[in-house]
């Protein structure tokens, strides 16, 4: 089980506790953790957001 490890803790670190309303990680860090798709696939946390000049590039990360 030592391999898994690492992501159950992530896991239990990224998840909202009921008592605070928060994730630990947010609780320690102040900002919600990158999880690892959004690595692979842009969100709206991960975005280059100089790249965006105008409401047409925002529409299309949106697309995306």
């Amino acid at each position: 089980w030592l391999p898994f490890c690492n992501a159950v803790f992530f896991a239990e670190r990224t998840t909202v506790h009921k008592p605070t309303g928060y994730t630990p990680f947010y609780m320690v860090y102040g900002r919600e953790a990158v999880l690892p798709i959004e690595t692979e696939f842009s969100t709206w946390r991960t975005l280059d957001w100089n790249k965006v000049n105008d409401r047409a590039d925002l529409l299309e990360l949106r697309a995306r």
